[in-house]
């Protein structure tokens, strides 16, 4: 890379090297003018490798800085899917225990009309007590619902 390549420069690095401006000055107003000595060159390509060097690191600093602001955007959004999950499953749960419930209900109502009948016979006995023992069970299971 050219040492005197304006556009390349970072502003602020020439308060440490006055020098270089002047020499960047002639050289922007003379352009066949030498080049200035060779003590000047190399004090020149010092001090744009430092600005490089510190504007890398400003860049790495950035790209880390991104780089964190991603991770945590990736973390949070990982946490709403766990706690979106979560919620699908407590639905799902719900839902599954409803339907149970649902299906004891309908039990119930079976033996409830079946009580509600006028003559109650041997067999209308045994069924009811069928009926009780099949609610019971179906309770009990559902008690044991994760």
């Amino acid at each position: 890379m050219p040492p005197f390549v304006r556009d390349e420069q970072p502003s602020g690095w020439f308060d440490e090297y006055p020098e270089l401006q002047e020499i960047l000055n002639m050289q922007m107003m003379h352009p066949m003018q030498p080049l200035p000595p060779i003590e000047l060159q190399q004090a020149l390509a010092q001090a744009q490798a430092q600005a490089e060097a510190q504007a890398t690191d400003n860049n790495d600093i950035e790209l880390n800085m991104e780089i964190m602001e991603l991770i945590a955007t990736v973390t949070n959004m990982l946490e709403e899917r766990n706690r979106l999950q979560a919620t699908m499953d407590a639905v799902r749960d719900r839902l599954r225990r409803s339907e149970y419930l649902g299906a004891v209900q309908e039990v119930i109502n079976i033996r409830n009309e079946l009580g509600q009948q006028p003559e109650q016979t041997e067999e209308v006995v045994r069924q009811l007590r069928l009926y009780d023992e099949q609610i019971n069970t179906m309770l009990d299971e559902y008690d044991q619902m994760d």
